[in-house]
């Protein structure tokens, strides 16, 4: 069976993952190894207090990591210029495309430069916090635990401080917006009214993404949440205006009701679906 070509972007989301994964083990080698000890060991206190004070690692990773950052994002959005005027060509045929990005590229590598830090900084609490003391809460909560239990736990624990899989699909994710919002802002700025949604579709492709496969976006309508979104600095904010689709509440939308969602690729992190120019109105 034929391999099936990767996204174009995936190369640059790779960069970012090794980036991040890299620092995140350099910040936090120390703090994971004590931190699965206290487990081992059934230390109750000693892990509250070192989960409370995860968020010396976020903004550690984030120190070190913002100068990689900005130049994987400069590359990923000059390639991504590239590629999205060999579309509008193809698609604009004779009509002249206007390619002038670099002002709008600069803004937009910078906002989300930004976001991505806050995110990356806040990620400790956010995430590892809560589900750090829900596992200490197995053993702590239950006198019958065993040897086995703790082990078993203590090995989540681990996944869960790697964080290997987060910070790849965190990658992934904010290349994938890097090059999708570039790309809208191409189809607005020479008249395309309407985008459509395409997903790769072979065996690996999620329910949420056929689904959404074919769909048309308003071009004007997309571009103004991205371009709304850039100014948010919140994480949770962040997080609320661009939430991934869930399959039970989309399983039974209309190709209307769809466009009316006004989503685009990427819909969760290792997603390989793009949008293409289809016409003007």
């Amino acid at each position: 069976m034929a391999k099936t070509k990767a996204p174009p972007w995936t190369k640059y989301g790779i960069m970012l993952r090794d980036v991040m994964t890299g620092a995140w083990h350099d910040a936090s080698a120390e703090f994971t190894t004590d931190m699965l000890a206290a487990f081992k060991d059934q230390d109750e206190q000693t892990v509250i207090e070192l989960a409370d004070n995860l968020g010396s690692i976020g903004k550690e990773l984030t120190e070190s990591v913002t100068p990689e950052v900005k130049a994987i994002f400069k590359v990923a959005g000059k390639a991504g210029v590239t590629a999205w005027k060999a579309h509008a060509t193809d698609v604009l045929g004779s009509k002249k495309a206007e390619l002038s990005l670099a002002e709008y590229l600069a803004e937009l590598e910078g906002a989300m430069v930004l976001q991505l830090g806050i995110l990356a900084e806040t990620y400790p609490e956010r995430v590892l916090h809560a589900e750090i003391l829900r596992q200490l809460s197995l053993i702590v909560d239950n006198p019958f635990a065993r040897i086995i239990d703790v082990e078993q736990i203590t090995a989540r624990v681990k996944i869960l401080m790697e964080s290997e899989h987060y910070w790849e699909s965190f990658s992934y994710l904010h290349v994938s917006r890097l090059w999708q919002s570039t790309g809208v802002e191409l189809a607005h700025r020479n008249g395309v009214d309407v985008m459509q949604v395409v997903e790769v579709m072979d065996k690996r492709t999620c329910p949420v993404c056929r689904i959404f496969h074919g769909t048309e976006i308003r071009t004007a309508a997309m571009k103004e949440k991205i371009d709304s979104s850039l100014s948010i600095t919140d994480p949770e904010e962040y997080i609320k205006a661009w939430p991934f689709p869930r399959w039970n509440e989309i399983q039974l939308s209309t190709p209307a009701e769809l466009t009316e969602k006004n989503a685009i690729p990427p819909y969760h992190g290792s997603c390989r679906g793009t949008v293409r120019f289809l016409y003007s109105t």
